[in-house]
Parts: C-alpha cells; sequence; structure tokens
C-alpha cells in the first residue's frame, strides 16, 4: 500500500480485502488476535493517511466456515480513504452485502456528490420588475448584453449574456 501511495496525489480511496484486521473486535474466534499484525496494518494505513471509512451490515465479511469452536469470524473487507477523500466525499456508505460464491461478503462503495447535490438548487438568474424603473435600466442591458458571448455559438451565447446582465443589474 505504502508503494501505491507514491503514485497517488489527492484523494485516495481503496477498497477491497486487507487480510487484516484493526482491532480485537472485528475477530470472533476462540484463538486471540495477533496484536503484532494489527498494529502494523494501523501503522501502514497511517503511513498512508488512510481511514476506515466504517460499515453497514454484518460485522464479519469472512468466515473459515468451519463447524463450533473452530469457527472463526473476521472483517477483511473493508474502505480506506484519506482526509481529502472524505472532505469531497463526505457521503460515503460501505455496506457489507450479503455472500455470493466465496468467503468473502462483498462491499459496495455509495458516493454521494455534495457539490452536484447543491447545484441542482442554486437559484437562476430572475429579472426584477422594479428594475424597469431605474432610468439607466435599458441602457445597463444593452451594455452589458453586447459586450459578452460573441464567441460562443447559439445558446450558450445568450446565458453567458443574460448571465453578464444579472451581474450588472
Amino acid at each position: 500500500m505504502e508503494h501505491l501511495r507514491s503514485f497517488v496525489n489527492g484523494a485516495w480511496l481503496c477498497p477491497g480485502d486487507f487480510n487484516a484486521i484493526l482491532n480485537s473486535a472485528e475477530k470472533l474466534s476462540l484463538r486471540p488476535p495477533n496484536l503484532a499484525e494489527i498494529d502494523a496494518f494501523r501503522n501502514v494505513l497511517d503511513s498512508c493517511t488512510l481511514e476506515d471509512l466504517g460499515y453497514r451490515g454484518y460485522t464479519y465479511t469472512w468466515s473459515n466456515k468451519r463447524p463450533g469452536d473452530a469457527n472463526t469470524k473476521l472483517r477483511l473487507d473493508r474502505a480506506v480513504a484519506t482526509m481529502e477523500w472524505r472532505a469531497k466525499f463526505p457521503i460515503t456508505i460501505v455496506s457489507h452485502l450479503p455472500p455470493h460464491a466465496s468467503d468473502h461478503l462483498p462491499i459496495l462503495v455509495h458516493v454521494k456528490s455534495v457539490h452536484k447535490f447543491q447545484q441542482k438548487f442554486k437559484k437562476g438568474f430572475k429579472f426584477e420588475e422594479a428594475w424597469l424603473l431605474w432610468e439607466d435600466c435599458g441602457e445597463v442591458i444593452k451594455d452589458a448584453w453586447d459586450m459578452v458571448g460573441g464567441g460562443e455559438p447559439g445558446l450558450a451565447s445568450i446565458k453567458e449574456k443574460i448571465k453578464f446582465c444579472g451581474e450588472e443589474l
């Protein structure tokens, strides 16, 4: 992971099977967890500035499928990300899905972009009727209309002109 990190600039999400746990609560077994392996995994995540994104669903994503006391369950599958990723995509949901044809539970990373959500509700230009009472309203509109949008084709030109008129008014 540290080698991969050297190729990444900026936001980074890394989902998958890490074959490691972050704490003893991520292991269900009669055998105790290997604390040195837990520390090593934490150190790698720290050095890569990656944080676990948590999850929804069943805790353990892998089982050795042995019966009774020989059974071991672990949370090996996860998604980790940098703070840049979390800032860019604050709504990231990691879910553990039902098993299919593997001894691991598949994970689903659902990302919602807050930027697109905010853009959806951004108000467009609205002409205020009161502006018509201004003595220089017509002149401001004509000057603004003539100043921009000449290089844009068709409706893009009109959109630029309307935007600039709104700013000038």
